[in-house]
């Protein structure tokens, strides 16, 4: 029992140490950069909380209150979470358990909802730590076993090795010592470089289990590993170190050796608990001084251990008693406030549904403004359309009285042109019937007057062609015929020729030349 409130008190104490950072996180701070004026407030509220947990728990739990208050008033949910956290994280440091988890849980809901995997892993780790303050070492490794692949994959080494910390003291508190081990070392390997506290953490945790459950002397080497590694951490952690040298001189009390090592690391460890009040711790240092002291024989010094262990048992009794009623209190005034604000978000409906309702009539009035508008608008559109489209008419009919104006003066060109056109067919058809009765007349002179003297001439001259059909006596009496035929003959064409002249002369007599083409004599 002694090393499982060792165990206890180290692990809440490095939980403390490690969780607490988030609300102090540059990330935070900066992320507080860009919200307005009560967000930063919010956040620097949560860590004053934090910084008060150790001196005053009920200021702390004050200041986390009312940083949730603003953050509601913000109406952010990532804010609204983490100062859920906060409070959550107060509430467990002073055992108000079911408070804790109700703030957890609606953390948790936004965070999943964000998909924030650093967030994620915190809240899941601080649950596991909520289940293993309550014993429910199931409940620690099912968080636990979700955190580590979370914290892997947002690259937080440190939150890695607290958890697998914490999962390996479930596994031990079950009886799987073996797989408590086996975690131990599987974290460290994940660990070793990247993350100091991580590291330390594990290695404590890893000799404190050695010693404890198996006996085992290599528990001193890992144990020391982790006092050199929390040493040279920057930030050092006071109660871890004063925890594991108190472990170590436990050891070395077990196995009877290095007792001025001891003595001198049990008064250490004293000496860091009392700075930081952790009084729980202090009296169970006490008492071991006592033993050590009585079993060297130095039995003033026992008793001065003895006396002061008792004064400090009757302030711790008397201060749970103060505590307790302090957390009545805390819980009346809680929820008193809770119904104020039930009754603040009843009257902030009412106000919400008569802002609606007052929204709707306005809605309906501008709408109504808006199409009586549109009609006006409407009209006066038609308005401008239909006075548009008259002009157009007016236009188009003064057009219109145009074109029929000048159609009607082309009408009149087209009937004279028609008038003098049939003067034109008329003349044109005088013209032809006399060309025809020309040719024809042509015709019967070609066919009578022209062909018989010309017939004639032919056959003079083929009878003279050939000596055979003629005498030379003959051959005189031939030309004068074919003298007279060609006399004859010529007399003809010239007299068609006149005829010709004459009748052209007479047809186009009164006719402009350039209108009708001249007839061609033959």
């Amino acid at each position: 029992m002694q090393f499982g409130g060792i165990l206890f008190f180290v692990g809440f104490i490095t939980h403390v140490s490690v969780a607490g950072d988030i609300f102090q996180d540059s990330a935070f701070v900066q992320e507080a950069s860009f919200y307005q004026t009560d967000s930063a407030r919010v956040y620097r509220l949560m860590a004053e909380g934090k910084e008060l947990l150790s001196d005053d728990k009920d200021l702390a739990l004050t200041k986390a209150q009312e940083a949730l208050s603003i953050s509601r008033t913000l109406g952010d949910s990532l804010i609204i979470a983490d100062a859920q956290v906060m409070l959550a994280y107060v509430f467990m440091i002073r055992r108000n358990f079911p408070a804790a988890l109700e703030q957890y849980i609606a953390s948790y809901d936004v965070i999943m909802a964000s998909e924030d995997v650093r967030r994620m892993s915190d809240i899941l780790m601080e649950l596991g730590y909520l289940e293993y303050v309550q014993q429910n070492h199931e409940q620690v490794i099912q968080y636990m076993e979700q955190v580590i692949p979370l914290a892997e994959a947002s690259g937080d080494y440190q939150i890695v090795g607290e958890s697998s910390f914490f999962l390996g003291k479930a596994y031990g508190h079950l009886g799987d010592t073996t797989g408590a081990i086996r975690v131990y070392k599987q974290a460290l390997e994940k660990v070793r470089g990247k993350n100091a506290f991580g590291e330390a953490s594990l290695y404590g945790a890893l000799g404190a289990h050695l010693w404890e459950y198996q006996h085992d002397p290599e528990a001193l080497v890992y144990l020391k590993k982790a006092l050199r590694f929390y040493s040279s951490i920057p930030k050092q952690d006071d109660i871890a170190i004063g925890s594991l040298k108190r472990r170590m001189a436990d050891i070395w009390i077990d196995q009877h050796i290095h007792l001025d090592s001891a003595r001198s690391y049990l008064h250490e460890a004293l000496e860091l608990f009392r700075k930081h009040r952790f009084a729980d711790l202090e009296l169970e240092l006490q008492t071991q001084l006592a033993r050590l002291d009585s079993t060297e024989g130095h039995l003033h010094c026992a008793i001065t251990h003895w006396q002061r262990y008792a004064v400090l048992s009757d302030s711790i009794h008397k201060a749970a008693k103060l505590e307790q009623y302090e957390s009545m209190r805390a819980a009346f005034e809680a929820e008193k406030r809770e119904q104020e604000n039930q009754q603040l978000t009843a009257l902030n409906e009412q106000q919400a549904e008569q802002l609606t309702r007052n929204r709707q009539y306005n809605l309906l009035v501008i709408m109504l403004l808006l199409i009586v508008a549109g009609f006006a608008l409407g009209l006066m559109y038609l308005y401008q359309r239909l006075r548009r489209n008259h002009q157009f008419r007016v236009e188009q009919s003064q057009i219109l009285l145009k074109q029929t104006q000048e159609l009607e003066e082309a009408k009149q060109e087209v009937d004279h042109i028609n008038i003098n056109l049939e003067l034109m067919v008329q003349e044109s058809t005088a013209k032809l019937k006399g060309r025809n009765e020309q040719l024809q007349e042509y015709a019967y002179m070609n066919a009578h007057k022209v062909r018989g003297p010309l017939a004639r001439l032919l056959g003079l001259i083929t009878i003279l062609q050939d000596p055979k059909l003629h005498s030379r006596n003959e051959a005189d009496l031939l030309l004068e015929q074919v003298y007279r035929s060609a006399e004859e003959l010529d007399e003809v064409i010239k007299g068609i020729n006149d005829n010709l002249q004459t009748h052209e002369v007479i047809v186009g007599q009164g006719k402009d030349e350039s209108s009708t083409p001249p007839l061609i004599p033959v």
